[in-house]
């Protein structure tokens, strides 16, 4: 799991949303959605309360790191996407 991953969260009350990593300590994770944690205010978790889902969206994490103009909008179309194709696989 590395910044630019998307993860699906485990525990608590947001258990099966899925998260961008955006960054990563040994034991944290800052995640965003789009949705509830906009890109300005990311969602600090433990690691092990994190799931790697083994997709990546690379360049959105580093635009959005790089302090380079990313909408919430265009994050949670992405997030969606993805969410879609997770589930077909399932």
């Amino acid at each position: 799991m590395e910044t630019g991953s998307v993860v699906k969260s485990l525990s608590g009350r947001d258990k099966g949303i899925l998260y961008l990593v955006v960054s990563k300590t040994e034991t944290k994770v800052f995640l965003v959605d789009g949705k509830v944690r906009k890109i300005a205010r990311p969602k600090v978790k433990n690691v092990k309360h994190v799931a790697d889902t083994g997709e990546t969206l690379v360049r959105a994490a580093e635009k959005i790191l790089s302090g380079a103009p990313y909408g919430n909008e265009r994050l949670k179309k992405q997030l969606n996407a993805v969410s879609r194709k997770i589930n077909r696989r399932e």
